[in-house]
């Protein structure tokens, strides 16, 4: 009976020491796994976000310059950009260079023909 109490008692030990020293090896990973992150991931997280705002800038140039340039030619105007100054160009069908009064003064007024 005693040796069979001193056989449980060593695999009880055994056990116990083995499962110790698991638990703590997997622990130890998984702290330095989380330190690493905690490490890394605010930088991540900042280019991500700067990206983003960055990738929608550029969108929303792209998509300005594409609707002004679609709204200019919807009114007979074509823009046309050189390196001495940029130039609009008059449709003759669509518009018409008049000479206006504004406020009492004479200014030069394009006039759009409207369909």
């Amino acid at each position: 009976m005693k040796n069979i109490v001193g056989a449980a008692q060593h695999t009880i030990a055994s056990d116990t020491r083995r499962f110790q020293t698991e638990t703590a090896s997997l622990f130890e990973t998984r702290l330095s796994s989380i330190r690493l992150w905690l490490t890394i991931s605010p930088w991540l997280i900042a280019g991500m976000v700067l990206t983003g705002i960055a990738s929608m800038m550029v969108a929303s140039f792209f998509w300005t310059v594409h609707l002004t340039r679609s709204e200019l030619t919807e009114m007979g105007l074509t823009r046309i950009e050189r390196p001495e100054g940029t130039w609009l160009i008059l449709d003759p069908p669509k518009t018409r260079l008049r000479t206006c009064t504004m406020g009492g003064q004479s200014v030069t007024c394009i006039r759009i023909e409207e369909d």
